[in-house]
């Protein structure tokens, strides 16, 4: 169950929500959707240049499964490399995330779980 983040007023004036790491990795779980509904759209670059490539349906479906694991894999290299637990580059190194009102969204060793939980428990 997804639940709801809490809103508060930044400096702008927005509102923006208040989030965890738990929070944080859900939005990147749910870009990582937004981005696969793309495939689906006629009128996006990827599904015409995958339209482009005359693929039979069976491997569009593996091409879209392909995609689907790169997309997971990479979301969930990016978190770990936020937390410390993998490298962005070749730079190994712990980050603190804040809001923009500098309020913790997360710091030593959350993302990597949650982003265990989300990116790899789905395809245990």
């Amino acid at each position: 169950m997804q639940r709801m983040a809490a809103l508060s007023s930044s400096s702008s004036g927005n509102s923006i929500p208040i989030m965890d790491a738990t929070e944080f990795v859900s939005l990147w779980k749910a870009e990582k959707q937004i981005i696969l509904e793309l495939l689906d759209r006629e009128d996006s670059h990827v599904t015409r240049c995958i339209a482009d490539m005359a693929l039979t349906e069976r491997q569009r479906r593996k091409l879209r499964h392909v995609i689907e694991l790169v997309l997971s894999d990479t979301l969930y290299t990016l978190l770990l490399g936020l937390d410390g637990a993998a490298p962005i580059g070749n730079v190994q190194a712990c980050y603190t995330i804040y809001d923009s009102d500098h309020r913790l969204i997360s710091r030593d060793g959350c993302l990597a779980y949650q982003a265990h939980a989300h990116f790899r428990a789905e395809s245990q």
